[in-house]
């Protein structure tokens, strides 16, 4: 296998980027699901480490249609010595996370049905060593999805890293549903400045009409058939969120999460 896609594959499985002194929670984008199964959705966390006290870490899932995370009800408290759990979900939710030993809140929820199509965020809290309530929480979340007949999907790695003067490629997915006709005819790749791309507009880094300002720097890498973004000669400049808009015959498909393009600097991964 080509030595860039390994890379990318570990750092989509390993989550977002942050500076050492970041409170974080990652979360995948979307998980697959049947209805009457069950899912595990993972939520690992990680905080500075001279603010981290042995007194107990409450865990909150959110859940809602839309993102970000603060705007959506709560779902599951995990607290001793018995945890709330929302009327839709009693009996069916269960916390499968440490958050004290392995720093995981992940909750796993049995016998789906369709109206659990949502969103999912994870939450959490604890005290600090001046006995300071922190909160924080993953803004995008994890969407669960059940397989349809009449949408396609638009999906983008977490986070990308690159090398000074080198190229780089940022992978835009589409998927399909079965027996479909849908035909691409416009492709849009925006800079954010945030993981949610729904958030952001302007400014434009490339769309089939108009190209690029920087057509020598930015394109896509084989369209139709592959919509990704290749970005020549990558500059500290470069260093932002960006994401992918996919435009059919009908409608606009943009991509929940933006990917993360990391060029040097010192950094963790949470």
């Amino acid at each position: 296998m080509d030595v860039t896609i390994l890379l990318l594959i570990f750092w989509s499985l390993l989550g977002r980027i942050h500076t050492e002194d970041t409170f974080c929670t990652n979360q995948v984008g979307f998980i697959q699901v049947e209805e009457g199964g069950s899912v595990t959705i993972p939520c690992s966390f990680s905080y500075p480490k001279e603010d981290w006290d042995k007194s107990e870490i409450t865990v909150h899932w959110r859940s809602g249609e839309n993102s970000p995370c603060g705007r959506n009800e709560f779902i599951y408290n995990h607290t001793k010595p018995k945890p709330w759990t929302h009327e839709n979900y009693t009996g069916r939710i269960s916390m499968v996370g440490d958050p004290i030993r392995n720093k995981t809140a992940s909750i796993t929820i049995q016998n789906l049905n369709k109206k659990d199509g949502r969103m999912y965020c994870c939450r959490l809290q604890y005290k600090n060593h001046q006995n300071k309530d922190k909160q924080w929480q993953n803004p995008p979340g994890t969407f669960l999805r059940f397989p349809v007949t009449d949408t396609i999907y638009v999906d983008q790695l977490d986070a990308v890293p690159a090398l000074q003067g080198e190229t780089v490629i940022i992978p835009c997915y589409i998927t399909y549903p079965t027996g479909s006709t849908f035909t691409v005819e416009k492709v849009t790749w925006r800079t954010a400045n945030n993981d949610l791309c729904q958030d952001n507009g302007e400014p434009r880094v490339w769309n089939l009409e108009n190209k690029s300002e920087l057509i020598d720097q930015f394109s896509l890498v084989n369209f139709p058939a592959n919509i990704s973004l290749r970005i020549k000669n990558v500059k500290l400049s470069n260093k932002n969120w960006y994401c992918c808009e996919v435009t059919t015959e009908s409608r606009t498909y943009i991509t929940h999460r933006a990917t993360e393009l990391a060029i040097t600097g010192k950094y963790v991964v949470c």
